[in-house]
């Protein structure tokens, strides 16, 4: 893939947008103002916009012709067909991929993690934190922060599968990456892109973390993320497993299954004092059903959620110490 001079294109910038208005000049104009010795293009497929978004992309494409691609649908296709269709006309060495409503806030975020994926070969990618930000403003913390204190874990410097599984990753708007194409059949059938991609790129190499926060990532009720936690904890951690299955059958991981200790603590994380009793109940009787339990442990299951029904608060906390002891 070369530019207009000729010149090998090493990057492509996907952003994928609908309906992004208010937000996607800013996305376009944090990655046009990069200080990078490195040649880059920006795709962006826009999925049918009504708001206006395809006549602000049109005006950046007259204004930047060298660095900006289009793909615009006629209809509405979906995030998961779109992001699809976007990732995989990718066709340069390294790719990075973010939102139409975030952006990037480090001038050298395409210098910095391009020089460090061409001199590590094992990486298959490189990533870094990500301040939040509100319809009321910036969150104190950061989003890898925010992860560190919601699962008990910190994030390492070299992240792995069983990293991703554990759901420590950085967000998708920091992500830089080898070309993973062409993505397996099916890709567009998982209810989200990003985690496929983390664990098939994790399945070829570790994944580099940096604390340096590159990216803001505005939390708003209309992005992807928010719609699925809106469904509720319990319905998104049995959508997350069975993506992970779904993964252990296109990587061909037969022989390497998902851990006891990974469901349970993926399980872990879904109980808080919030959480109604009707809720445990059927964490409870789903965990015993994905899990290796004996049959006594499924026995105690059982007793713990009755006894549970007179000390909920006693119950909350057993079944998560519980879980606990099977992660260790």
């Amino acid at each position: 893939m070369k530019d207009n001079n000729g010149k090998e294109v090493i990057l492509t910038v996907c952003i994928i947008t609908f309906n992004h208005k208010e937000f996607i000049e800013a996305a376009i104009d944090s990655v046009l103002c990069q200080e990078t010795d490195y040649t880059f293009k920006i795709l962006i497929a826009d999925d049918a916009s009504t708001d206006g978004t395809t006549d602000i992309l049109l005006k950046y494409r007259e204004g930047h012709p060298k660095f900006i691609e289009l793909v615009i649908n006629e209809v509405n296709m979906g995030a998961a067909k779109t992001w699809c269709g976007l990732i995989g006309s990718a066709i340069s060495k390294y790719i990075m991929y973010f939102e139409g409503d975030d952006f990037w806030i480090s001038k050298d975020k395409i210098q910095k993690q391009i020089a460090f994926l061409e001199s590590h070969p094992d990486y298959a990618a490189t990533t870094s934190d990500t301040r939040l930000l509100t319809n009321r403003g910036y969150l104190p913390h950061s989003y890898c922060a925010a992860k560190e204190s919601w699962l008990g874990l910190s994030f390492k410097s070299a992240l792995t599968y069983r990293d991703i599984q554990m759901r420590i990753f950085p967000h998708t708007s920091t992500w830089c990456m080898r070309n993973p194409n062409p993505l397996p059949e099916g890709f567009e059938r998982f209810y989200v892109g990003d985690v496929p991609l983390f664990l098939l790129l994790a399945d070829k190499g570790m994944i580099k973390f940096s604390d340096e926060v590159m990216t803001v990532y505005r939390k708003h009720t209309s992005n992807i993320t928010a719609r699925i936690l809106s469904e509720g904890k319990i319905k998104s951690i049995f959508l997350l497993l069975d993506l992970y299955y779904d993964m252990e059958l296109v990587l061909g991981r037969y022989d390497d299954p998902i851990d006891d200790d990974i469901k349970a603590f993926l399980f872990s994380t879904t109980i808080d004092s919030k959480t109604s009793m009707r809720q445990l109940g059927t964490l409870m009787i789903k965990f015993s059903e994905v899990s290796s339990l004996s049959r006594p442990g499924k026995y105690l299951l059982a007793i713990s959620l009755f006894t549970g029904r007179f000390l909920h608060k006693r119950f909350v906390n057993g079944f998560r110490n519980y879980l606990k002891i099977i992660i260790r």
